[in-house]
């Protein structure tokens, strides 16, 4: 089992009891005990893949891998790959959590670069998660427009949030997500809920 890389929240997941192991080369919680019963809820997500896509062509090489390029800090998902345009021209793909390492094989050209981004991400659903971003994020997150993707600041550092059927997703640079996410996880708890391991978030859908 590698060593070299490690989920932010790695030590939270082996106080929690968790199953650990390997997701797409990171050391991570696959399982919780008693992660069902959680109605509120945190998984941390870091070892999906993710690239940057940009340049002139980057929306001509989105639609030759099959992918659907959304508007100007909007999310698409085709295929089981989501695409948020998170600035003009500038479109970040992620893989699906079920299949981590796994991205088109994007045309490069003199208009088009593609470029391995490495955010931490965190998934957040439950009834009282809404409420708590609310009151945490610099940005009206129960806004219509926190519909798509938005940089925003989270308890002061800078973060992304994009809503998904399930709840949110909180994206920041890995060296302040042990903090951050640690931060999260304890409001979390606050709402009786609970950490969830990748697996656990897998088996929701």
């Amino acid at each position: 089992m590698s060593t070299h890389r490690a989920a932010a929240l790695l030590a939270r997941y082996a106080a929690g009891g968790a199953t650990l192991g390997e997701i797409a080369g990171m050391h991570t919680g696959l399982s919780v005990p008693g992660a069902a019963a959680s109605l509120n809820w945190l998984a941390e997500l870091t070892p999906i893949a993710r690239v940057l896509v940009l340049g002139p062509g980057a929306a001509v090489a989105l639609r030759a891998a099959g992918l659907a390029v959304p508007p100007l800090l909007g999310v698409t998902v085709t295929a089981d790959i989501s695409v948020a345009q998170i600035a003009p021209g500038q479109y970040l793909a992620s893989a699906a959590a079920a299949s981590a390492q796994s991205l088109p094989a994007f045309e490069r050209s003199l208009a088009v670069l593609v470029l391995p981004v490495e955010y931490a991400e965190f998934a957040l659903g439950g009834p009282a998660i809404t409420g708590l971003i609310a009151e945490i994020c610099t940005a009206d997150a129960t806004a219509p427009s926190a519909s798509g993707w938005f940089a925003t600041q989270i308890c002061g550092l800078d973060a992304a949030l994009v809503r998904d059927a399930r709840g949110w997703r909180v994206l920041c640079a890995p060296a302040e997500a042990p903090w951050l996410g640690g931060v999260l996880l304890d409001l979390v708890e606050s709402q009786r809920g609970g950490l969830i391991g990748y697996n656990d978030y897998l088996a929701q859908t």
